[in-house]
């Protein structure tokens, strides 16, 4: 293997990046501050007697401030080389590929192919790249009228890269590993496949690349049902174009554990020939700060001539862990607003309830409430007031309250602690009043038993 002079090897500034071992696989967690870079979105394979992963090193942002100056936005696709030792996987070095997004890994014929989305400051908006050859080279897909999209899921075609490109329609594409240029094979109406109402795209997404199982080849995606809530879901494709899908149970730990984007990224045979799964998650959509968990976990492929194979993911459960997160924009409100991006709900100059609801069946016990919005006012100004109660129709019982202070129009987090003694037929509500300010606007309220 021979590496290009530019293709320097960087150390993550001496902050070594690893992921830990679990009872089935690996995890790997981390938090980001606003303003912050963020190592996530891994995707594996295991190649020449090593994991291997390329993934994006990009800056969190609030929604509101995205950068003027694009040739200063961070957004890197960035090769790592790791070993395996008895606590987990250790980098042992990295390298930047190139400015981008989305990356997805496969072996082919031998190589470790790399295929990713430009990124803002891209002139092109796909690129390829050879590890064996450091070759890095665009993808051009000469089909008329082709528009690219994202979240593509290549696999190994023999002599090709085969690729879904999506699911509604179902597009997919051969591309020459060689040259980068590429046609559409296959074009097909899926006509049952629902629209995202935020975007207008299908809600079924892209996610892993694609292995080949038997007749069919499979995969998981991810279904966008908002721009703060994504889960996966396994998909197969026969050799005569038919799709199938089924949304996997088996994820409902990483929810439960206050995760809203659940993002696979990547499906592998590691050294024990067992084949993992890799996945991407964090609270919400990638601006705000917030906690983001990579795992690398088991899963089996099953079938029989005929039938559609069936997947079955081995995840650990961990510690028992109850999250709540709520988008002010799915909450009831008693004063006039706006819904902004994403998930936000926006009060200018108004008095009351900007939020109630949503009435929860908690256990009792003792649990933490945060609280994430911007004020107009001053810090020391009071602006609203957060209650926390146990109802019954009609009738609610204050268990909690605290001010509400402005926050200069940066985007905050208040954290509260809460009893809640609840009895059957009782449900927990949180309310935010707010009392006139210029503006205030409320983005989510986590609710975490402690």
């Amino acid at each position: 293997m021979a590496w290009q002079d530019d293709q320097i090897s960087v150390k993550n500034g001496g902050n070594v990046l690893r992921f830990n071992r679990t009872q089935s696989g690996f995890e790997r967690c981390s938090e980001v501050k606003t303003g912050g870079i963020i190592d996530c979105f891994f995707s594996f394979a295991f190649w020449c007697g090593k994991y291997w992963s390329a993934h994006r090193r990009h800056v969190i942002f609030d929604p509101d401030k995205w950068p003027e100056d694009t040739s200063s936005y961070v957004s890197d696709i960035v090769l790592t080389c790791w070993e395996e030792d008895e606590g987990g996987l250790t980098q042992i070095e990295t390298w930047v590929v190139g400015s981008g997004n989305d990356p997805r890994v496969l072996v082919f014929n031998g190589d470790l192919i790399i295929l990713y989305r430009g990124s803002l400051k891209s002139e092109r908006e796909y690129y390829l790249y050879s590890v064996s050859r450091s070759d890095l080279k665009p993808v051009n897909i000469t089909t008329p009228f082709f528009n690219y999209g994202k979240n593509w899921a290549p696999y190994c075609n023999g002599k090709t890269i085969g690729v879904v490109h999506g699911f509604d329609p179902l597009v997919t594409l051969d591309i020459d590993p060689d040259t980068g240029e590429g046609s559409v094979v296959c074009y097909k109406d899926i006509p049952w496949n629902a629209r995202a109402r935020h975007d207008g795209f299908a809600v079924h997404r892209g996610g892993s690349n694609a292995l080949r199982f038997g007749d069919y080849i499979v995969g998981f995606g991810h279904s966008t049902i908002a721009p703060y809530q994504h889960y996966p879901f396994f998909w197969s494709l026969s050799d005569r174009s038919e799709l199938k899908v089924s949304q996997e149970e088996g994820f409902v730990p990483l929810v439960r554990r206050g995760y809203g984007i659940i993002d696979p990224t990547s499906l592998f045979e590691g050294p024990d020939s067992q084949l993992y799964l890799s996945i991407c998650a964090s609270e919400r959509d990638w601006f705000y700060a917030q906690k983001f968990i990579e795992t690398i976990i088991p899963v089996k492929f099953s079938g029989s001539s005929g039938h559609a194979p069936t997947a079955q993911i081995e995840m650990d459960y961990g510690a028992p862990t109850t999250v709540r997160r709520m988008f002010a924009c799915d909450l009831q409100s008693a004063v006039e607003t706006n819904i902004v991006p994403y998930g936000g709900r926006e009060a200018r100059q108004q008095k009351g309830y900007i939020c109630f609801g949503p009435y929860l069946p908690l256990e009792t016990g003792h649990y933490e409430i945060k609280i994430r919005y911007r004020c107009s006012s001053d810090v020391d100004v009071v602006c609203g007031q957060a209650d926390f109660c146990r109802c019954i129709p009609g009738h609610a019982e204050q268990l909690a309250s605290a001010q509400i202070m402005g926050t200069n129009d940066i985007i905050s987090i208040v954290k509260y602690a809460v009893y809640a003694e609840m009895e059957n037929g009782e449900a927990f509500e949180t309310r935010v009043f707010i009392d006139g300010p210029s503006s205030f606007t409320l983005y989510d309220i986590e609710i975490v038993k402690v």
